[in-house]
């Protein structure tokens, strides 16, 4: 087995399922069959559960760098991963090794085998079984706290399994039409699924509509609740652009400082913020003290500089809003023009990404994913069709786009892989196995600054400390 593909884990994805609304109630029932035969291990874990459209796993990743600071071992499981499958499950902070996930997954595959032959109508699906085996990792290596992502939706998401003390929704957007519905309310509808009586449930920043569901379904559920903006909030900017999270309901107030930059951060670590003090485990003083760890927090492929002189970046965003925020980071880098290596699962519509096409000096599209990636003609004909005066290029795998992006730019150009998560995965992957052959160097810190001037200052300072 090598870090990035194991042909057993890949054979449980099925592309030609039945349709998604008529096996996802199913979801459940599947895993938690799975889970019995594994000793129903979700049932001695204290769990954070986080759902949203955007930001839930960088909000899982902040609530892991609080917890550990603040002493306690945590257990966290994110989807989908970038570059290895090891990446969805961390222990202690840090990622498991190709030997931990190899162990695990020997440990389940009798057991899914099994229920293939018992249940062939409804086996353990793919995700059933990544969920399953991060929950028996957590409770074989003793975490004190579980923080477990949704993979899509929440209601019918195997990670439902779990019964959580803190529930946290980050937002609701558009996403999975074909899924989870083609309207805020039915999409927050899903999400607000792992809303659960005695969890308290902490509440990001909501359209009406999708507000509207959500608080519904929490006085259904009688969670204790905490909203951004009501119970708690974010002050992010200023000379020093720290963010500051202030505490309604506590009288509190945490100054802390993010590694990457935009309010779409701060938001999340104020929902992270919230998670923890939720708990009611860690005391205030303890918390000041661990909220440090937020500087430190790296979220690969999240506006993630790799190279200077070009600029080179990777990021995730396949939403409205991600986009948005990307575009906004962006902004503040000082090139002479950009270039774009962009994918898109099937489902996306090209429309989302038009805050960053928009500004295209040339646009390479590629396919990354056999199946879940829209197929590069397609694409490229969408955006041609959508920009018939840019300069849009079909390459059919990520390397070449990457070389002829490489072709395209200069050393003040910038050249951004986005579009979907298998697109900054793989063009992360590529450009550091460039660096490493090279010697230079992999990653770039982005400043912690507010105005665009000041930003493009210390990036030209950075770019100059590269060379």
């Amino acid at each position: 087995m090598t870090p990035d593909r194991n042909p057993w884990l890949e054979s449980l994805i099925r592309p030609h399922l039945r349709p998604y609304s008529e096996r996802a109630p199913l979801a459940l029932e599947s895993v938690g069959r799975l889970l019995d035969r594994l000793g129903n291990p979700q049932q001695r874990l204290r769990v954070i559960h986080i759902a949203g459209s955007k930001g839930k796993g960088s909000t899982a990743l902040m609530v892991e760098a609080l917890l550990q600071a603040s002493g306690l071992r945590t257990g966290t499981f994110t989807s989908p991963h970038l570059e290895r499958w090891s990446e969805r499950f961390r222990i202690g902070g840090r990622e498991i090794s190709e030997t931990d996930l190899e162990q695990a997954i020997n440990a389940l595959r009798p057991h899914v085998d099994t229920l293939n032959h018992q249940y062939p109508e409804n086996p353990p699906s793919f995700f059933d079984v990544l969920t399953a085996m991060a929950l028996c990792l957590f409770e074989r290596r003793g975490v004190d706290v579980a923080i477990m992502e949704t993979g899509i939706g929440g209601r019918c998401d195997a990670t439902n399994i779990v019964q959580p003390e803190v529930a946290c929704i980050t937002n609701v957007e558009l996403e999975h039409t074909d899924k989870l519905g083609t309207d805020l309310a039915a999409i927050a509808g899903h999400k607000a699924g792992i809303l659960k009586p005695g969890a308290v449930a902490v509440l990001g920043s909501f359209d009406d509509d999708a507000g509207m569901v959500i608080r519904e379904n929490v006085e259904a559920a009688g969670c204790k609740a905490a909203w951004l903006g009501q119970d708690f909030e974010i002050r992010y900017g200023g000379e020093d652009d720290n963010g500051k999270f202030i505490d309604r309901s506590g009288d509190i107030e945490i100054v802390f400082s993010l590694t990457h930059p935009g309010r779409h951060m701060a938001e999340n670590a104020a929902l992270a913020i919230a998670c923890v003090t939720r708990l009611n485990e860690i005391e205030l003083p303890r918390l000041k003290n661990a909220v440090g760890a937020l500087a430190r927090v790296r979220l690969p492929g999240r506006s993630e500089i790799l190279r200077a002189a070009p600029w080179w970046i990777v990021d995730a965003a396949h939403t409205q809003r991600s986009v948005a925020a990307l575009a906004e980071v962006l902004d503040t880098i000082p090139a002479s023009d950009r270039h774009f290596v962009i994918s898109l699962s099937v489902d996306k519509p090209v429309e989302t990404l038009a805050p960053l096409l928009d500004t295209a000096a040339s646009i390479i599209v590629t396919s990354p994913e056999p199946i879940r990636s829209m197929p590069a003609s397609k694409l490229g004909s969408r955006i041609s069709r959508l920009y018939p005066k840019k300069d849009v290029q079909i390459e059919i795998d990520v390397a070449s786009a990457l070389e002829h992006a490489k072709s395209r730019s200069g050393s003040s150009s910038l050249v951004c892989a986005t579009g979907s998560t298998y697109m900054a995965g793989a063009a992360r992957r590529l450009l550091l196995i460039d660096d490493q052959l090279s010697n230079s160097k992999s990653f770039l810190k982005l400043p912690r600054l507010t105005s665009s001037s000041n930003r493009c200052m210390s990036l030209s300072e950075s770019k100059d400390r590269t060379k």
